[in-house]
């Protein structure tokens, strides 16, 4: 079953970050990560797994040790996506209801677009995204670009005192 190779890939992560001597912070991410996949149902595991599995990686120095952790990552996202890929879509409603018009109107507004959350809704909206991309569930990749965008966004704001341009 694809979740039992998730847990036992993430328990191998969580042996290489402790022969590593990582830092605690990085070690509390990865333990975690074991308990959620223990416990949780997949369809809530996979995205909190998918941002802890990022956020590990930016605890990782360079060297040669760590590119093969990096690599242990890699094969744990891959296995997370193939999760993910074959759970069933909740909703199909909210998806349907996803149209440009209403991604621009949630942008503007700064409130949510079906299943996204507003500043995920805005990003879309920024970066031109076609609402049939956005689909429920959303692929890591893009939920982490749109997560991004959006917190370069905020920064912006707060570097410019508010004034934000939109190039449109």
């Amino acid at each position: 079953m694809l979740i039992d190779d998730a847990l036992r890939e993430a328990r191998r992560l969580q042996a290489s970050l402790r022969a590593m001597r990582m830092e605690q912070a990085a070690l509390d991410e990865a333990d975690l990560l074991c308990r959620a996949l223990q416990h949780d149902p997949a369809e809530n595991v996979v995205p909190f797994a998918l941002d802890t599995l990022e956020r590990i990686d930016d605890h990782l120095p360079a060297g040669t040790l760590a590119g093969l952790v990096r690599v242990r990552i890699r094969s744990l996202v891959g296995t997370l996506q193939a999760i993910s890929d074959h759970l069933e879509p909740a909703d199909t409603a909210h998806s349907a209801a996803l149209t440009p018009r209403s991604l621009e109107q949630a942008a503007i507004n700064g409130t949510g677009a079906a299943f996204l959350s507003p500043a995920q809704a805005w990003a879309a909206w920024q970066l031109a995204i076609p609402a049939e991309r956005l689909q429920r569930p959303l692929s890591a990749r893009l939920a982490a670009v749109l997560d991004r965008v959006s917190r370069l966004e905020g920064a912006g704001k707060v570097l410019t005192g508010g004034l934000w341009p939109v190039a449109r």
